[in-house]
């Protein structure tokens, strides 16, 4: 058995995914033996569901220690003592290589959970995120030369619903339902906008929209207040696994980030934006893990435009969804199992799935071709449009 110490943040500014994949992880370290404690820099009440069942402590800090990582790894280095433990989890945007090293020194194992490209004193490194068919070389020159890098989709920590999740169309006599949401936080003003634009499309067609509030959102109660007249709209508030909501709907609209994955592992299409910098990813890594809608510079003048966009998903649903079958990965729900392995020296690396379509092409020159146009291309088109 290993003891495991997480160091993460969420709360207001931070938002939850950071908490949410590091309570992941630790859940299927205790499914195997381990023993695990969070530490979090304070705990706000409305985040307290997300970390039940799991043993966790709150530094009760006032203000962020970020400006300061001494003090941050000082603080989290006499509990990690007390708790004797043998690995560190960080996931946290505004810890770095200057507060791995101090843990280091203290002769902890380290697991660093990032996406930023940073440089990093860890044993492993985890960053799910595909970014092409260099992502393999994103952290060269960046770890030490005995570090293991877990890079890429097929480490995605989901919860264990995804492991093999057996997808189902909805039943015919289901209406066509859309999530929105913007994360665990966000502004209500633009859920209202977004909301307000989809109610016309909503009410004509039978459409229900149910509308994620996560523990961040200020102001939900008087949203909830105005939805309470209109059937249509459903707020979900006080959720804390989205599964069975992710499963149920059969378009996601709004912010990008972990949600991603969580649509991909079930095959369900979504219209994304960037709400942070880094949500900010070029079109062509999106198309290759089946994602092909997707806005890095979202305006109030695009809001226009969704009942349009929402229209034709439905009257092209079988086109959409050959999009997601398109997909170089199949997200298995088993990244967490895998990060374990590789965290207990288990680990062998195993060959991504991937999925190539055939194309034929008509050779002109040594620079020019011709192949058929396939719905692959919409991206393509649009940018050569532009």
């Amino acid at each position: 058995m290993k003891r495991i110490v997480f160091r993460v943040n969420a709360g207001q500014g931070i938002g939850i995914g950071h908490l949410v994949r590091c309570a992941v992880l630790a859940r299927e370290l205790i499914q195997q033996g381990h023993k695990c404690l969070l530490v979090l820099g304070a705990v706000e009440q409305e985040l307290s569901a997300f970390v039940e069942g799991l043993d966790y402590i709150s530094l009760n800090l006032v203000s962020p220690t970020y400006q300061d990582e001494s003090h941050d790894a000082a603080l989290f280095l006499s509990v990690a003592n007390n708790f004797y433990a043998d690995w560190v989890v960080v996931d946290d945007y505004y810890l770095g290589r200057d507060w791995e090293l101090l843990i280091k020194a203290h002769g902890y194992q380290v697991l660093s959970i990032d996406d930023l490209c940073r440089p990093h004193e860890c044993d492993i490194l985890l960053d799910v995120r595909w970014r092409g068919d260099n992502t393999s070389l994103y952290y060269q020159d960046k770890l030490p030369s005995h570090s293991m890098a877990l890079l890429g989709p097929e480490f995605v920590l989901l919860s264990e619903h995804y492991q093999q999740a057996v997808i189902h169309s909805q039943p015919a006599e289901q209406p066509f339902t859309l999530l929105v949401g913007l994360g665990g936080g966000g502004d209500i003003v633009t859920i209202r906008k977004l909301v307000a634009n989809l109610e016309p499309l909503a009410k004509r067609n039978q459409i229900k929209i149910q509308v994620i509030l996560g523990p961040l959102f200020d102001d939900s109660l008087t949203f909830i207040a105005e939805c309470a007249d209109t059937p249509w709209v459903e707020p979900l508030i006080g959720i804390k696994e989205l599964y069975p909501h992710l499963k149920a709907c059969d378009l996601y609209i709004g912010a990008a980030g972990g949600i991603l994955y969580q649509l991909l592992a079930l095959n369900k299409p979504a219209l994304t934006f960037s709400t942070a910098e880094n949500q900010v990813t070029p079109i062509e890594q999106l198309e290759d893990i089946g994602h092909f809608f997707h806005v890095d510079q979202w305006c109030e003048q695009d809001v226009a435009y969704l009942p349009e966009f929402v229209d034709a998903v439905i009257r092209h649903n079988g086109r959409v969804q050959g999009l997601l079958n398109s997909s170089r990965f199949h997200l298995d729900g088993l990244g967490a199992q895998r990060v374990v392995k590789a965290m207990m020296g288990e680990f062998t690396p195993e060959e991504k799935v991937k999925h190539s379509a055939q194309c034929i092409e008509l050779i002109l020159s040594k620079h020019h071709s011709l192949r058929p146009v396939s719905d692959r291309d919409i991206n393509h088109y649009l940018d050569s449009r532009n």
